[in-house]
């Protein structure tokens, strides 16, 4: 894939993901009621997007087919986790030891979803490879 791609592509998923979390977040807020303004603080609203430019660049780095599966896991994991850190728990002020929690909860969160998603994507392979069309190798001899 070319870099100008790759890098519309990127952008584009930071855009999806920002407003997802964003959109969460403010319905969170107007949920709990917290204060009596549904306003989001500025510096949290750049935390939302460096973590969705994190995340969408960790995607990215997993597309890649040249790199070895193993590594483009390794890196997605330490990536998003990164951005955890430093664009959720970091700026909350909390802690060691919730920050610690707050660590192994969303590495467990993180491999309960990538687990399910290779369920899901082992059981789609499996049901395309058996409804594939038999096409026969070797040349027929009359």
């Amino acid at each position: 894939m070319e870099i100008s791609k790759l890098i519309k592509k990127t952008l584009c998923a930071t855009c999806v993901c920002f407003t997802a979390i964003s959109a969460g977040y403010m319905l969170i807020l107007r949920i709990i009621n917290i204060g009596d303004t549904a306003a989001v603080e500025a510096d949290r609203v750049l935390f939302f997007f460096l973590f969705s430019l994190l995340f969408s660049v960790a995607n990215a780095i997993k597309g890649i087919a040249q790199v070895h599966s193993a590594l483009r896991y390794i890196l997605h994991y330490v990536i998003c986790t990164f951005a955890f850190y430093a664009c959720f728990l970091l700026p909350s002020a909390m802690r060691g030891s919730f920050i610690f929690t707050g660590l192994v909860l969303f590495t467990l969160g993180y491999f309960l979803v990538v687990g399910i998603i290779a369920i899901f994507t082992s059981r789609l392979k499996n049901n395309r490879e058996k409804n594939a069309a038999y096409n026969s190798q070797f040349k027929k001899r009359k």
